[in-house]
């Protein structure tokens, strides 16, 4: 495992500008870049990749340069935080962003709290920044930013039988309870909440159960790509036209051709990144329109997708807070302050306000739901 970290860090460093030095400023990013969340850990890894140059071009971080160091999860709790221990106590890295999945995340916790770096944590669970940490903070899309925007759809397109199936994981019932909390005062009725083990090969019996209640939509918020596809897969096998919902870390052309015939149901919570055509008068227009230019920069013939920007925004947040501090930048507590008193910073997903009482901020307004259209193509959902 060590040696296919330092391999995993140095080709990052050596793509993006060579081996740190005693003045840089490094950031980790642990990520299940091979097993069965590598779908979503290399989308993300990418527009980690389009970051780096993109923060040096800006300044670096309090001025110095920023030097990525990365370590491989294997989609593994266990591996996950032997990767954030080897980043934080070996390389000392100076900001953490991990670990690609609720799960893998929340097991990380108690290590960073531990050791005491910022940490932004790359997943979509609440639990994982709720209730307030001291190093943690939110870093991306969450469950509950999608599930709201997701309510609003159902209620608009009058779909209120609605169909949960999730893992049986803290992702899945985090999702569940953001469901049945949500809806409340609204006419949408949960009429099923399976579950399965990420692990699972066959979800008949879950679908099955499904389509005997008839619902209007099916919630498939998987963790990962394989499970998800299997949902929708088997939805259509069963011979059910149900449209599908999956969340944005299922938002990519991978997913999209793990689902197969599924795909022209699903439709895909997504962020404003992927969207054409957004006006400059929108404050993550000048993020956005850089960012994207140096992912296919760096990412020559990728689109970029929901995942894409979800290591970026805690990148931009330090390099604002850290921008007047000087080496002061390096002491993980003076930090971890300017970060909690960051007020109004624009990111990739949204405007960022933290506090000593939160460290979490909705990103619904910059949350949607989206179809494929082909070639790279994501429009708006009708």
């Amino acid at each position: 495992m060590k040696k296919l970290c330092n391999v995993l860090a140095a080709a990052f460093a050596f793509a993006l500008g060579g081996a740190a030095q005693a003045e840089d400023f490094k950031i980790g990013l642990v990520l299940p870049l091979t097993g069965p969340g590598a779908d979503i850990g290399r989308n993300s890894a990418q527009g980690f990749n389009a970051m780096i140059p993109l923060l040096n071009a800006r300044g670096g971080i309090a001025g110095m340069k920023a030097v990525p160091v990365v370590c491989d999860s294997q989609s593994q709790e266990q591996q996950g935080i032997i990767c954030d221990r080897r980043l934080l106590s070996d390389d000392k890295v100076n900001l953490l962003l991990g670990n690609g999945s609720t799960p893998q995340t929340f097991a990380a916790l108690p290590v960073i709290e531990q050791v005491g770096t910022p940490f932004f944590a790359i997943a979509a669970g609440t639990l994982n920044y709720r209730p307030v940490r001291k190093w943690v903070f939110k870093a991306l899309n969450s469950n509950e930013d999608q599930t709201a925007v997701q309510i609003e759809y159902l209620q608009k397109k009058g779909w209120l039988k609605v169909a949960l199936i999730r893992d049986n994981g803290p992702f899945g019932s985090d999702i569940s309870a953001l469901y049945k909390e949500m809806v409340k005062g609204t006419k949408l009725q949960i009429v099923a909440d399976e579950s399965y083990n990420p692990t699972d090969q066959d979800m008949t019996a879950q679908v099955t159960r499904v389509r005997s209640l008839k619902p209007d939509v099916i919630i498939n918020v998987a963790a990962t790509a394989p499970p998800g596809a299997l949902i929708a897969k088997k939805v259509v096998q069963l011979g059910m036209t149900t449209p599908i919902i999956v969340g944005v870390n299922l938002q990519t052309e991978g997913f999209v051709t793990l689902a197969g015939d599924a795909a022209d149901q699903i439709i895909y919570t997504s962020l404003k990144v992927v969207m054409t055509g957004l006006p400059q008068s929108d404050p993550l227009y000048k993020n956005i329109t850089d960012f994207t230019e140096s992912f296919h920069k760096v990412n020559p013939g990728v689109d970029v997708n929901g995942l894409s920007p979800v290591t970026g925004d805690g990148m931009l947040i330090v390099q604002a807070v850290a921008k007047n501090m000087g080496a002061k930048a390096l002491d993980h507590a003076a930090l971890r302050d300017a970060i909690e008193g960051a007020k109004g910073v624009p990111g990739l997903q949204g405007i960022w306000t933290f506090s000593p009482t939160s460290h979490e901020v909705s990103l619904k307004d910059g949350t949607a739901l989206l179809k494929f259209a082909g070639k790279g193509k994501w429009v708006a959902a009708q």
